[in-house]
């Protein structure tokens, strides 16, 4: 959840002007809600003060889009999209966390905008035999920087097999 805010953020830092400062102080206020969700869970453990923490980040981001919004029509909302806007003005942002239910992105969520942005880029493919080699090929990329392994290494590997008709190598 906020690493998907602070996502929706990130071009907006790299913009212009209103855009570029709203985008920088929202990234440090997503960062700031990313450290006290750390801070609970390795330190201190306790829910009231990670919402009053969140609470002063729910401020402070709501003060920002609000000054934003005032210099320009339609920067706030625009900037940090329909989850932090709606017709009435700003949300709140990022809120306190669900008990049991972890802020940021599971390891499956922040997988998927690579292959998406690749898929989009490229049109997707022309057969079955190219979705399937790029389905494959993406899983294989995305495995192995989970499990720290150059993909150059792997793939050296299995071709090397492959050409010598080797068993083809693990992944794992």
């Amino acid at each position: 959840m906020l690493v998907a805010f602070a996502a929706r953020l990130r071009p907006h830092a790299e913009g212009l002007a209103e855009q570029q400062t709203l985008g920088e102080h929202g990234l440090e206020l997503t960062g700031r809600a990313l450290a006290a969700w750390r801070a609970y869970q390795h330190e201190h453990h306790d829910r009231s003060r990670l919402q009053a923490d969140i609470a002063r980040i729910q401020a402070d981001l709501r003060a920002l889009l609000e000054d934003a919004g005032s210099k320009r029509k339609g920067t706030a909302c625009t900037a940090a999209s329909p989850t932090t806007c709606s017709r009435s003005g700003p949300r709140s942002g990022p809120s306190p966390p669900t008990p049991g239910v972890e802020p940021t992105n599971n390891p499956a969520e922040g997988a998927l905008p690579g292959p998406v942005i690749h898929r989009k880029l490229s049109h997707g493919t022309r057969s079955d035999d190219g979705e399937r080699f790029v389905e494959r090929a993406v899983s294989v990329a995305a495995t192995g920087r989970q499990l720290k392994r150059s993909l150059f290494d792997y793939l050296t590997e299995l071709l090397t097999a492959h050409s010598r008709g080797d068993s083809l190598p693990a992944l794992a």
